[in-house]
């Protein structure tokens, strides 16, 4: 899986360290408290790393990125467990919000 699947850090090493963590926290998430308290964490990275870190600024974008994000990484390496199964996942709901992040 290549790191833009999963979030790389631009050129600021002190936003690229908070992503990590954030991709960190998503692939930890694994029930619904997990994923509320990823989704808050997701919205404080946007209010503090926006310009560094986040390609999608607006809802509509954002969604659309999320959306996307989830149709092309349906057969992508490590995630074909977390997409595949008919019971999807708190982990695979954190991943594409985090994957809205970053996804062109």
């Amino acid at each position: 899986m290549s790191d833009n699947h999963l979030g790389a850090s631009h050129d600021d090493p002190a936003a690229g360290a908070a992503s990590r963590q954030l991709l960190d926290q998503a692939l930890a998430v694994g029930s619904a408290d997990d994923l509320a308290r990823f989704i808050s964490a997701l919205a404080q990275d946007f209010v503090s790393h926006k310009n560094a870190e986040w390609e999608n600024w607006t809802v509509d974008k954002y969604l659309d990125a999320t959306a996307a994000w989830l149709a092309d990484n349906l057969n992508v390496g490590g995630l074909n467990d977390l997409m595949r199964s008919d019971q999807p996942s708190w982990q695979l709901l954190a991943m594409a919000f985090h994957g809205g992040k970053i996804y062109e």
